[in-house]
């Protein structure tokens, strides 16, 4: 994803204190936009249906008997690849 290809040209060169605290914010970013392209952008791709963040405009209606379900994801620095898997889901409504 486009997003996540610039993040190697994120650099921090202050080594002040006020540095540290840049260094910090840029690891938090860092981690922030992973979770982003890498679960949320991921994670929403193969649902056929709207729900919460994840809108398809292709597939206005809800399926709660597909997709009524947790999506779990891990990412493998190592390939750079995302494994998706699913958690059954308790309704508490």
């Amino acid at each position: 994803m486009d997003v996540f290809a610039g993040i190697a040209e994120v650099r921090v060169s202050d080594r002040s204190m006020t540095g540290t605290a840049t260094l910090i914010e840029t690891l938090e970013f860092d981690n922030l936009i992973a979770q982003a392209v890498r679960h949320d952008g991921l994670g929403a791709e193969p649902h056929r249906e709207p729900r919460r963040a994840m809108r398809r405009e292709d597939y206005p209606d809800r399926d709660d008997q597909n997709w009524m379900k947790h999506t779990l994801a891990w990412f493998d620095d190592a390939t750079g690849k995302v494994a998706l898997d699913y958690r059954q889901c308790t309704p508490t409504r």
